[in-house]
């Protein structure tokens, strides 16, 4: 008996749709055949929980995909079909696939059966596809009296997220604050966040105070690693990241002193380091210390970082020298560093031009990550200034998941169980996935926008120093910049206990790097 109900239900899979349609209808209707067919999706949706229980999810998949079909959507079949499938898929581990049904879930709001569930879904589907802000709006439509107690911490953090994507800022904060010291990874992470968040209010209202709660959020971090025995890559990661947020913090509002301390503390392991060391470059001249600035200057021109882009650096050692009545060093610095900027500003001008289309202009991005060999320094250049924003380099990963998962679904064509539903997901993948990468590219190229008018600003100030120079060759410097200048100390710089006086000879040594210093000597009269 058991044979003969599952062969019926197989047959009853595979009725075509159309079929159906065109079946001649009994001459009565009512209850009885309404209650017919519910039975039979009833054992539908059964069937798909029981082959699910299994392990076969491609097969459960396909029945609950029927159901979703052909039964009627404000019934319980549809709605459980509708949840199910979404586990299946999950278990498959199609991850995007599962989330476009279970959204719909979320999307019908609490008269759903399965409302309430589906938000420990939409958790752990964002576990697997981090970067992705459907899944965040997704959970930011929940009350959070609805959310799980043992999941509630990471679901504020997420919706949090959520909320500073959106410029709501006063919400970020809001749910930050209610994640707890329960997971200690997660609680650093929010209080980190929160500081950057009050970063950002200052930027836009301008209140002073923003700046001090943001420093003590950063404290909070890491005064909670130091007295716990938080240990591992993550952790370190976060305490560098954080070192430089109280650096930017301090250097913001003035306090050079203490933003050197920060910037001093960030190891030289991290990926964060060379942004210290240039920006440290900035805080000793803040400070006046010009030789242990130009040593930082000098460590960005090693060939171990040919690729990176710190176009500002050539701008400021010009401007230090001009500070000291260098002005033939200064405009030399300016004439070997012009034209290898002024030929990647060109190169941007070109891509911008080259690639409108944001799809086109992911696409052209994602061949240099891939082929990098065969492009120019100055393009991997360009492709690292665009990388450099967080938001861009996250839609970018993300993007890549979304494709490896198109990848496998694609590669499961000529598999005989999985063929039927890869016919069901492939053309809604195609369409998230052009979506996704036109989003990325759309980004990307508002970033490199961005790169290109920075850049602009900043050969356009390179002239002017240039100019100022010629000017004061010439006799014509004005009194205003005349102030601005290092009175002649007659002193050459002087080394402490801890360093030692080493000619430069033009090789680079690794673990020399980021301790040069440049002796200099004002020539102001």
């Amino acid at each position: 008996m058991k044979t003969i109900i599952r062969m019926s239900l197989i047959t009853f899979l595979f009725i075509p749709v159309v079929a159906v349609a065109q079946a001649p209808q009994p001459a009565k209707t009512g209850t009885t055949g309404q209650a017919t067919r519910s039975n039979a999706f009833q054992m539908l949706v059964n069937e798909g929980m029981k082959l699910m229980s299994q392990g076969r999810n491609y097969e459960a998949a396909i029945i609950f995909h029927k159901v979703i079909t052909d039964a009627d959507p404000k019934s319980v079949n549809y709605q459980d079909a509708q949840y199910y499938i979404g586990q299946a898929l999950y278990n498959l581990h199609f991850y995007v696939s599962a989330y476009q049904y279970l959204a719909q879930v979320g999307q019908a709001g609490p008269g759903h059966r399965h409302y309430q569930e589906v938000l420990e879904w939409f958790l752990k589907i964002h576990r697997k596809l981090p970067g992705d802000m459907n899944t965040l709006y997704s959970m930011s439509t929940f009350k959070e009296n609805l959310y799980p107690p043992k999941d509630s911490d990471e679901i504020h953090y997420y919706v949090a997220q959520y909320y500073y994507s959106q410029g709501n800022l006063d919400q970020t904060i809001k749910m930050l604050s209610k994640v707890s010291q329960r997971i200690p990874q997660l609680f650093i992470k929010a209080e980190f966040l929160k500081g950057v968040t009050y970063v950002r209010k200052r930027q836009i209202k301008g209140d002073a105070k923003d700046m001090l709660s943001a420093a003590q959020c950063f404290a909070r971090v890491l005064s909670f690693i130091a007295s716990s025995d938080l240990k591992g890559p993550e952790i370190e990661k976060i305490t560098n990241m954080t070192l430089m947020a109280m650096a930017r913090v301090f250097y913001s509002i003035g306090d050079f002193k203490k933003a050197l301390k920060y910037y001093n503390s960030i190891s030289q392991n991290s990926s964060y380091w060379l942004d210290s060391i240039f920006e440290l470059a900035w805080t000793y001249y803040q400070t006046g210390q010009y030789p242990r600035a130009l040593g930082n200057l000098e460590t960005l021109r090693s060939p171990y970082f040919s690729q990176a882009y710190y176009p500002e650096a050539f701008v400021l050692k010009a401007v230090i020298l001009f500070m000291n009545c260098h002005y033939k060093d200064a405009i030399l610095t300016i004439n070997k560093s012009y034209k290898e900027y002024w030929d990647i500003f060109q190169e941007l001008r070109r891509i911008l031009k080259t690639y409108k289309d944001p799809a086109q202009f992911y696409r052209y991005l994602a061949r240099i990550s891939t082929h990098g060999a065969k492009y120019s320094m100055k393009v991997k250049r360009i492709f690292n200034a665009a990388l450099a924003d967080k938001k861009v380099r996250h839609n970018f990963e993300y993007v890549m998941l979304v494709d490896k998962e198109f990848r496998k679904l694609k590669a499961l064509s000529s598999d005989p169980v999985a063929k039927r539903l890869v016919q069901i997901l492939l053309p809604d993948i195609i369409a998230f996935r052009e979506l996704s990468t036109e989003k990325a590219g759309r980004q990307a190229r508002d970033r490199l926008k961005r790169v290109y008018r920075d850049l602009r600003h900043v050969l356009a100030e390179a002239l002017k120093v240039r100019f100022e120079c010629n000017n004061a060759l010439a006799g014509r410097l004005s009194n205003a910049l005349k102030s601005t200048q290092v009175k002649a100390s007659g002193k050459l710089f002087k080394l402490d206990n801890e360093h030692r006086r080493w000619p430069f000879d033009g090789e680079y040594w690794k673990d020399e790097l980021g301790s040069y210093y440049y002796p200099i000597q004002s020539y102001c009269k």
